[in-house]
């Protein structure tokens, strides 16, 4: 993985010197605007894809007709998750999160992995805004998500509290995916989003005939998102 990484950034190197100073030296219009183009309507097609390909109503079920949450108990004891008193899952380290997002998203990431390293840009369909899913930290982004949401990577957060989580055969690419479905399921969704100008601003859909909550900053960046009214759990 290292070699490859590295071979990457020698050939951009590469690269780098050959453009730049004919980019200089030719005295033509900078080729920015043109690239930024290009890079946004390849997230814009790629946004309408994942949409395309999941194929979901876009209608979000009226919380009148939402089942009574289905609580599901999970202690936390002994360094352990007991999810719904059938598996038990090892609690895992900080590290352990994110070495596991940088080898799921090796391709995606930059040779310098950051907390603001985007994981995902996606579109607000039939806007001129993007929001960014990023690497993050225990507080926000992916790491948020599956540090606090995901038993196959819970760190601990959330101990002794009422809490949420995802299928533990849920991967991080598919909570990308619920991220961008939510986000545009409705217009009221890409309203609220947009309209907000300072904190956090949460908005709810369905993926797969389940409901989740999206919570998106002023700046349009992800801070977490969550199974809503299912999969509750209580630690102990």
């Amino acid at each position: 993985m290292l070699r490859k990484k590295i071979i990457s950034v020698l050939l951009c190197v590469s690269l780098f010197t050959v453009s730049v100073p004919q980019a200089f030296a030719s005295g033509a219009e900078s080729p920015n605007l043109n690239n930024e183009r290009v890079l946004t309507e390849e997230i814009q097609n790629d946004t309408l894809e994942i949409i395309e390909n999941y194929g979901g109503s876009n209608a979000v079920q009226p919380q009148s007709e939402v089942r009574a949450a289905s609580i599901v108990r999970i202690v936390m004891q002994a360094a352990k998750l007991l999810f719904g008193a059938t598996k038990t899952y090892n609690k895992v380290t900080e590290a352990y999160v994110e070495k596991a997002i940088e080898n799921e998203f090796e391709a995606e990431l930059p040779f310098l992995v950051t907390r603001n390293s985007i994981i995902k840009e996606f579109w607000l369909i039939g806007t001129s805004e993007y929001v960014e899913l990023k690497f993050g930290t225990s507080d926000r982004g992916l790491e948020h998500i599956l540090s606090k949401h995901h038993p196959k990577y819970w760190t601990g957060l959330g101990y002794r509290e009422y809490n949420s989580f995802f299928n533990d055969t849920t991967s991080m690419r598919e909570i990308v995916e619920i991220a961008i479905v939510v986000a545009n399921q409705t217009q009221n969704n890409k309203n609220k989003i947009i309209a907000n100008n300072s904190g956090n601003v949460s908005v709810d859909g369905t993926y797969d005939g389940k409901q989740y909550r999206l919570v998106v900053s002023s700046d349009y960046e992800v801070v977490t998102l969550y199974p809503l009214g299912w999969n509750v759990a209580e630690s102990q």
